[in-house]
């Protein structure tokens, strides 16, 4: 900057950022482009186990996503948000692994989807632009570095696919709940009780 600014008079600095690196904030263009690692997760659930674990029908999670998770998340408007609560699990990973938490926005931006093929439940996730690390900064703090430890991974991409997994799983999860409506009866079951 200082070679451009003393050859060109007239030029003043403002700030080396114009804000259009898309860090930190929900984009389009992130979810376009992707940044970081661009994650993808596949299921192929049978239907018995769909039916004997979970307790509902393919048809009706596969329903619930659409209305759910694009109609709704379309006229809400969101960008990246066609997806049930893939923050809550981007965020407890990302605090326990330390992971820059400003980073929990973006890198939870995903689409799941959910189909019927022939007697299976087949279950996909799109993760544009996962930013996260496994060395430096939080990573290298005690309590972190042995949830990394624990986890058994050697290198972030693998980091990043137990992050896309664990959604996966917390999507089917929730869209269960919901279908059973067994939700808010959950949430008053567990939630902390007042003494």
């Amino acid at each position: 900057w200082d070679n451009i600014l003393s050859k060109h008079h007239g030029i003043k600095y403002i700030s080396i950022s114009g804000n259009t690196c898309t860090d930190k904030k929900f984009n389009v263009m992130n979810w376009i482009r992707g940044r970081g690692y661009e994650v993808h997760v596949e299921a192929i659930i049978p239907q018995e186990i769909v039916k004997r674990i979970l307790k509902v029908d393919i048809d009706d999670i596969v329903n619930l996503n659409i209305k759910k998770n694009y109609y709704g998340s379309a006229l809400a408007g969101t960008i990246g948000g066609n997806n049930s609560h893939a923050a809550n699990v981007v965020g407890g990973i990302f605090l326990a692994t330390g992971q820059d938490i400003a980073q929990i926005g973006t890198s939870s931006m995903c689409m799941v989807n959910f189909e019927k093929h022939n007697t299976s439940l087949y279950c996909s996730l799109r993760l544009p632009c996962m930013e996260l690390a496994t060395i430096g900064g939080g990573t290298s703090l005690s309590p972190q570095k042995d949830y990394i430890g624990m986890m058994d991974i050697s290198d972030t991409s693998e980091l990043a696919s137990v992050i896309g997994a664990s959604i996966i799983a917390g999507e089917i999860s929730l869209l269960t709940a919901l279908v059973q409506n067994e939700l808010v009866a959950a949430h008053m079951e567990l939630n902390r009780k007042s003494d």
